[in-house]
């Protein structure tokens, strides 16, 4: 079916058919996530941002472009508000940026501006203007600096072979899963005893890895766009206590209403997907949001308020790939 479906996307690109589709073919409201705006691709021979979690400049450009040529790019208030009240939504879409990276300061701001649209940014609020590190990044980071030929994992019970770019790449997905599906939830004292391994000195995060300080916040909400709440510490919210998570998404909420005046509406989970919230957590948001954004792919739906699904197209760098995004989903 994979293979069906890729010989079918090329066959379309291929003979120029995707902007003709755009043209006359209304699709379902779409949200877009993203995190970051990198300002190049991966360096070869690195790990850093293999996995295009922040969509290089150009790329992000190109699909700007798309956007602003065939679809209506709305605030994401603006698009849930017209699902509340049923409206015919065909053919909008929202941008999204989760966790609060600089980055979406210094360069996707900028960016939408320019192209005269709008964005929603989720901030983890415990890392505004914090020097914390993420640890999933700081794994990243060890991973990507150390030079050794292995490293001892005790949450995998083994060594791990780090030889190779492509090695570092299967240690990162590896250790990355293991420490997504167990209870705890502060990884980083694990992390840095990796590093300690590594001979990989954790200086502040730098670069893409840096979040942005409230000021910049502010001016964000100042340019118009939208500031919204994604937890305090990032969590899994169903691998905590009920009552824990509901202060990170309370907390999260009421910093950013301190410091900016107000907080968008809708709330965004971290991480994402259906095994990372509960039933009891959908309604303790029913409560206090109007609606609530996953990271399972599909359009936006009334139907589906408090889990809307989104799609995240900065693994693609061609304008062919934002067009495929818009095609497919129906």
């Amino acid at each position: 079916m994979s293979r069906l479906t890729s010989a079918a996307r090329q066959a379309v690109l291929d003979f120029g058919l995707g902007r003709q589709a755009l043209a006359w073919r209304r699709s379902n409201p779409l949200i877009l996530m993203y995190h970051g705006v990198a300002d190049r691709k991966a360096v070869p021979g690195t790990i850093r941002n293999l996995d295009s979690k922040h969509i290089p400049v150009d790329a992000f450009a190109r699909q700007l472009r798309v956007l602003k040529r065939w679809r209506k790019v709305l605030p994401l208030t603006d698009l849930v508000q017209g699902l509340i009240r049923g409206d015919d939504m065909r053919n909008t879409v929202a941008l999204t940026f989760d966790d609060g990276y600089e980055n979406n300061v210094t360069r996707a701001a900028p960016m939408l501006a320019d192209f005269g649209m709008c964005g929603t940014f989720y901030l983890t609020t415990g890392y505004v203007g914090a020097e914390r590190w993420v640890w999933n990044d700081l794994l990243e980071f060890v991973l990507d600096q150390a030079r050794v030929a292995e490293i001892n994992v005790p949450a995998l019970g083994r060594r791990l072979p780090l030889g190779s770019t492509e090695r570092k790449l299967q240690a990162l997905a590896q250790i990355k899963v293991s420490m997504k599906t167990r209870q705890e939830v502060e990884y980083l004292d694990e992390v840095r005893e990796l590093a300690r391994q590594a001979g990989v000195e954790c200086h502040s995060p730098q670069d893409d890895y840096r979040f942005m300080s409230w000021d910049q916040a502010r001016g964000l909400l100042a340019g118009g766009f939208e500031v919204g709440a994604h937890t305090v510490n990032h969590p899994i919210l169903s691998r905590v206590p009920i009552e824990v998570a509901q202060r990170e998404i309370l907390q999260s909420r009421d910093a950013i209403v301190e410091q900016l005046g107000s907080c968008s509406k809708v709330f965004c989970y971290p991480n994402g997907k259906p095994q990372d919230y509960t039933r009891d957590i959908i309604e303790f948001c029913r409560q206090h949001f109007v609606a609530a954004l996953a990271t399972a792919r599909g359009p936006a739906k009334a139907t589906e308020l408090f889990e809307l699904r989104r799609l995240g197209p900065s693994g693609g760098v061609s304008e062919d790939h934002i067009e495929w995004c818009l095609l497919r989903e129906r």
